[in-house]
């Protein structure tokens, strides 16, 4: 009978244990279902939020923009802010005008055509004192060019544009 009573324990025991196995296993499949279903949720609304940028950002001066969102296009002509007070400061300064190439020609073709470095350095030396902001670079950086294969020196002054 003490036999009997032990099998019948044991087997309750090993039964017991295995319920529990299954009650955690369930339990961790039931949190694996909420997470998915959470997850689920988020991706269904941050798609709904996207298409509705979407449509903002396809007519950007009618769509819908709500009152705590800024919008910034930053494009090669310039930065759109809308509202137009939203930021601070502009991110990126806007693209200058491109100097006119026929201020460059005569010095290109010294040293293009001629292959003469020390004379296109000394005519791209000259548009270094134009105040226009745009013509100094482009001058400076042909300059920086022609210097080392001109095998001269050359000093100026470091004037900031105005």
């Amino acid at each position: 009978m003490l036999a009997v009573a032990l099998l019948f324990a044991g087997a309750l025991d090993w039964l017991g244990w295995r319920l529990l196995l299954q009650d955690r296993a369930l339990a961790r499949q039931r949190r694996l279902e909420q997470l998915e279903a959470a997850a689920d949720r988020v991706s269904a609304t941050l798609f709904r939020l996207l298409g509705e940028l979407d449509e903002v950002l396809a007519d950007p001066d009618h769509g819908p923009v709500l009152p705590e969102v800024v919008l910034v296009r930053a494009r090669r002509d310039g930065v759109a802010v809308r509202p137009p007070d939203g930021l601070l400061y502009l991110p990126v300064m806007p693209l200058g005008a491109e100097p006119p190439q026929t201020m460059f020609a005569a010095g290109e073709a010294l040293e293009f055509q001629k292959n003469d470095p020390a004379a296109a350095a000394a005519a791209f030396r000259r548009l270094t004192h134009f105040t226009d902001s745009a013509i100094r670079a482009g001058a400076l950086v042909r300059l920086g060019r022609n210097l080392p294969r001109a095998a001269i020196t050359f000093s100026f002054r470091f004037r900031p544009a105005a």
